[in-house]
């Protein structure tokens, strides 16, 4: 997550700052093979998919940091994917049928990365809404070069 200081930067200018940074990233790879009950197994309000951190997606995470004159907090990054959000958060021991489907079987999921979008979140009661203030594209010249 980005702090509010971020937003010191007017609008325009964030936009351009981080159009750069698409720019100059290539399109790569990720993948999934794990589901998971997240962030606490215990008592989970998310489905997540997860796989491991490529270092692709750790540069493209730094440069954004970079840009916008912010320190990456301490806690390490998580790759993943968000399946479902559990409304209410499920207390008090999980559904059988979710521990099924979580963990045990591995997932075999892989997709190309091709940009990434800047979010403002809404706080709410039954949980985030997300609004979309950007979508920043890879240079396009590069999804050739990735076969895509």
């Amino acid at each position: 997550e980005i702090s509010h200081g971020a937003w010191n930067m007017e609008h325009e200018a964030l936009k351009k700052q981080l159009q750069l940074v698409a720019d100059e990233t290539r399109v790569f790879g990720v993948k999934f093979d794990t589901i998971k009950l997240g962030p606490d197994p215990k008592e989970p309000r998310l489905i997540w998919a997860k796989g491991p951190v490529v270092p692709e997606i750790q540069d493209l995470r730094s440069k954004i940091y970079e840009t916008l004159n912010q320190r990456p907090d301490d806690k390490p990054f998580r790759m993943h994917m968000t399946l479902a959000r559990l409304s209410p958060p499920l207390q008090g021991g999980v559904d059988s049928r979710l521990v099924g489907m979580t963990g045990r079987r591995g997932i075999d999921w892989a997709m190309m990365v091709d940009r990434f979008v800047l979010y403002e979140s809404h706080l709410l009661p039954e949980g985030a809404e997300y609004e979309v203030i950007e979508d920043f594209r890879f240079n396009p010249f590069d999804k050739l070069r990735a076969g895509m």
